[in-house]
């Protein structure tokens, strides 16, 4: 169940749970990209709350490719022409296609929480939107499982940290930068309920204004993933972890946490163990709200999910439906939560590179009432 709500999890790493320094580069088009670069916005597909994706495009001609967008990884990967077990209805990567491709042949892997890729490293140029740059990232000949075969995009964008890049490939996000094409150094998500029939945006460049706004900012703990202080977070009102780490992840479809803790929480949400670690819960029952505060000290934000929004309701057929918690146990070997799209759902999360922070927005609503108002004023309604 875990890979149909595509629980991508973290690209495995060794790291050092220690602050570390990012060295800026004092390149002339870093240092004042800013004053010359440009936004994107990417919509944002939806599948049932389980997975979000959207459009790049990579060479020259351009080919679009429909990928996920992952905070909790730092490369970019998609399918190669010569990949002998991806999804065959997935768009491939073809060298001889792209007069700007350029030969690299680095061998590569890459391992999530859940799914795996091997393949090589090649070079040409990535366009998203307006924003255009040139980078290293990895074609995949071999996708071992079935994780991949079964999502509904065909690669994967990292937007974590340069120090946890596989062969310390340059992430897109840094790419870009480093040519000029940011107006700021930050990217921010709007994720949609499948519910609500509209459209998801990623923001890279900056952030969209009509819908997050009266951002709360909490610092981060480390650059490599997206890794602060979690201060507390309870169900109910009880205290349901010791842990103090926590990742804010946009690849991982729920909250993840150690097995003992979930286990205890799941027994809060009313929930049935149906897979290791993953609960089943009444699609009708009234569930505790979750809150759990991010930071320390004087830099600390308080978040509530309200208890319906801890259930994801999958559907098969349409009528064939079955809730699940939006809470999974998995022991990570390190003291651990991620924080998925169960919570990035109910905030605008804007990551900030440029001020190693995050901020937390409450959605507005901003465009449906300005188109509210115009409707008044064309009616002269006072």
């Amino acid at each position: 169940m875990l890979s149909t709500l595509f629980t991508l999890g973290l690209a495995y790493q060794e790291i050092d749970l220690k602050r570390s320094d990012y060295h800026r580069s004092t390149h002339v088009a870093q240092k004042y990209g800013k004053m010359f670069g440009g936004t994107a916005d990417v919509p944002l597909q939806d599948f049932q709350d389980a997975m979000y994706w959207g459009e790049i495009q990579i060479g020259t001609p351009a080919k679009t490719f429909q990928i996920l967008f992952d905070t909790g990884s730092s490369n970019l990967w998609v399918p190669s022409k010569d990949c002998t077990n991806c999804k065959s209805s997935a768009a491939v990567y073809d060298p001889t296609a792209s007069s700007t491709f350029k030969n690299n042949g680095t061998a590569f892997k890459i391992q999530y929480g859940t799914g795996a890729m091997n393949g090589v490293v090649v070079h040409d140029d990535i366009t998203i939107g307006s924003l255009k740059c040139e980078a290293d990232f990895a074609v995949a000949t071999n996708e071992p499982g079935i994780t991949f075969k079964e999502a509904k995009f065909d690669g994967i964008l990292g937007l974590g940290w340069p120090s946890i890049a596989v062969d310390g490939i340059t992430p897109v996000m840094q790419a870009m930068q480093a040519a000029g094409q940011l107006d700021k150094f930050q990217f921010g998500f709007y994720l949609q309920y499948h519910k609500n029939k509209d459209s998801g945006k990623l923001t890279i460049g900056g952030y969209d204004t009509s819908k997050g706004y009266k951002f709360q900012y909490v610092p981060l703990k480390m650059e490599n993933y997206w890794m602060v202080n979690m201060e507390s977070l309870s169900f109910g009102g009880t205290k349901s972890t010791t842990v103090v780490n926590a990742i804010i992840d946009s690849g991982t479809s729920l909250i993840v946490g150690p097995v003992a803790d979930v286990k205890a929480i799941a027994a809060i949400e009313g929930g049935t163990e149906i897979v290791n670690g993953e609960y089943s819960v009444s699609c009708s029952s009234t569930m505790k709200d979750m809150e759990v505060t991010l930071g320390s000290g004087s830099n600390t934000v308080t978040l509530t999910v309200k208890g319906a929004d801890l259930r994801l309701k999958i559907c098969r057929f349409v009528v064939i439906c079955e809730c699940l918690l939006g809470i999974a146990g998995m022991d990570l070997g390190q003291p651990l939560w991620i924080l998925g799209d169960v919570i990035m759902r109910d905030f605008y999360t804007l990551f900030d590179i440029e001020n190693e922070q995050i901020g937390f927005a409450a959605i507005s609503n901003m465009e449906e009432e300005k188109k509210t108002l115009s409707i008044a004023d064309r009616l002269n309604v006072d």
